[in-house]
């Protein structure tokens, strides 16, 4: 729909794809935070059925690889979704599909 209103490519990626750059950011942290949480909840279960203490630990190298995985996953994701916006055609995004 933004095509037929003449937008180019760059102002339609900057509205609708490229928003979710400021959410990443926030999503890591949170994710970390609640996966250290659920790790510490899921130890002390087990902590008390096996009668072994176990004890949460986070590295810099799991906040790396995280961070990576994260990152590489997003940026994928972006390139499968311009490819399907580069592919949308014109005439059948105005269509009305009450079929």
């Amino acid at each position: 729909m933004l095509k037929v209103l003449g937008l180019k490519r760059r102002e339609i990626n900057r509205m609708v794809i490229d928003v979710n750059h400021i959410i990443i950011p926030f999503g890591i942290a949170v994710g970390m935070l609640l996966g250290y949480l659920m790790m510490v909840v899921v130890f002390r279960i087990y902590s008390g059925i096996e009668g072994v203490l176990y004890t949460p630990a986070i590295t810099a190298q799991s906040i790396i690889l995280t961070i990576v995985i994260v990152i590489a996953c997003y940026a994928v994701s972006l390139l499968v979704v311009r490819r399907k916006a580069d592919k949308v055609d014109m005439v059948e995004s105005l269509k009305d599909n009450r079929e």
